[in-house]
Formats: C-alpha cells, structure tokens, sequence
C-alpha cells in the first residue's frame, strides 16, 4: 500500500486525541469514520497500529512511529507556511489575534480603532481565551497577554505593567480584615499554574472557594455582585467605586505582551498592530 498523508494524519489523531473521539474532534469527523479508516488502514499494511483496549487505544510501536513520522511533516509544513506568511509585506489582509476577555476589553479593541482608521484594508479575528495559543501551529497570528516571563522562541515587545490586588464589594469591608472568613473567587483548574493561582494560595492556604471561572471579566462581576473576594488587575477593581482594595503588593505584577512568531513579527500588519496597541497603551 502507498502511503498517504491521510493516513498519517488519522494516526496522529487517534494518538494526540487520546482515542477515537478525540481523533474525531480533532479531523471534523464522526467516530466511526475514525474507526472505519483505522480498519482499512490496518487491513491494507497488515500492520496492528492500536492496541484495542477497554480504557481506550493505545498506541503500538509501528502506530507510534508512523505519529511521529506525522508529526515531522506536519511541523516542517507549517514551519514552511510561517515563512511564506512573513514574506508578506502587505498593510491588509487578516490578523488573528488571541488574548484575554480583560485584556480585549481594556485595550485590544481600542487599539483595533485606530487600526482600522489607519489601516482600513487590515481586518482581525479575536480568539477570547484563558489558554495559552499555540503561535508555532498558526493557532493563531499574534497573542496579547499578561504574563510573567516572555515565552523562549516567541518574538515581541511588553507594552505595559498590570499590578493587581485583593478586591470586595464595599458591603463587605467589615468583613474583609479576617482573610479566612472570606468566601473566595478563583481561577478555574485550567488556570492552576498561573501566578494568580501561586499568589491566591501564598496569601491564604485554606481558602474557603465559592466560586472558580477562568474569565477576570466573570471573576470581577461575581465581586461586584458581592459573591466574594478575588485578585483582580488594579486598572479594573480601582475604577469601580462599589469594589474595595484590601490588599496589594508591588510584587503582584503582570507584563502585558505583545507576542508573534519569528517569522510572522516582522510583517507590515503585525507591526502597525503592534503601534496601535503601543500607542494605546500610552493613552
């Protein structure tokens, strides 16, 4: 049997989806179309790439090794792609951003503004999330994030510095000089490794949690309400006269980041983005 792009692209699915669904997910297809590829995949080679089990699918040597395989080409081509993107000196076109809810809020779409005034021919795509994306696999273009350290292999330039605090609603301020009989607003499990989560649980070990959500929007909201206590960037809590700061330290401090991949940072577009956010910034 000749081999087929296809053919490895199902294997790396089924591997980096963890099984069948995930592959399925992952292609835009149904399972069982998974599962009937895979059969005939198999049948053709006469190669067992998948161990069928109860838990799930795992791979064998032979599947592993054609994932890899996979997974070089997939890098090279997009590796290719990032380079033929760069090449493009154009003051238009699409840029996809992905940042945060707050961060989109605060300043993204201001700077879209005059972007746009500017540059009328240059449209944007905003992917709003908590996760970190992948700029190497074109998740998307360029990330504008708050961040403690500048990702190794990303080029970019930090715009400004977010300070941050524990904020209530003013109802609560007799309540708030005893941090353990507070009822506490957190980041989500996703967001257990960020350095809100590190500084949230340095400043109270045990907390009592009544809420979690990974959106700085929905936390400062769920404050606002009087729901509970939460760290919130300083910018958004000190502009509302219903929430009070408790506690604040020099330490608890973001780099707000412009970031794009190497070969796409240099592009006309990117750049008048990136003044456009500067100059925002700066307001």
């Amino acid at each position: 049997m000749k081999a087929s792009w296809d053919s490895l692209r199902l294997v790396l699915a089924i591997v980096d989806g963890n099984g069948l669904s995930g592959a399925a997910k992952k292609l835009g297809v149904h399972h069982a179309t998974v599962l009937r590829q895979l059969d005939t995949l198999e049948h053709q080679t006469g190669v067992v790439l998948f161990n069928r089990k109860y838990s799930g699918y795992t791979a064998t040597v032979q599947g592993m090794a054609l994932a890899n395989k996979a997974r070089k080409i997939e890098l090279d081509v997009e590796q290719a792609y990032l380079k033929l993107a760069g090449e493009d000196l154009r003051i238009s076109g699409t840029i996809r951003i992905a940042t945060s809810d707050f961060l989109s809020q605060a300043f993204l779409t201001k700077a879209l503004l005059h972007l746009s005034q500017s540059y009328p021919e240059i449209n944007t795509e905003i992917n709003v999330s908590s996760q970190f994306a992948s700029l190497g696999r074109r998740d998307a273009d360029v990330a504008l994030r708050a961040i403690s350290k500048k990702p190794a292999g990303l080029k970019g330039k930090q715009l400004a510095t977010l300070k941050y605090g524990v904020y209530v609603h003013k109802s609560m301020i007799l309540d708030a000089s005893d941090l353990n009989k507070l009822k506490w607003i957190i980041d989500d499990e996703t967001m257990i490794q960020s350095q809100l989560h590190k500084w949230m649980y340095a400043l109270i070990a045990k907390p009592t949690i009544t809420l979690r959500a990974n959106s700085t929007m929905v936390k400062y909201s769920a404050v606002k309400q009087g729901i509970g206590a939460s760290l919130l960037p300083r910018l958004l809590g000190d502009a509302d006269d219903d929430l009070i700061c408790i506690r604040s330290q020099d330490t608890w401090s973001l780099d707000i980041w412009f970031l794009s991949h190497s070969d796409l940072y240099n592009m006309q577009r990117v750049k008048a983005l990136e003044t456009a956010l500067f100059k925002t910034m700066l307001q």
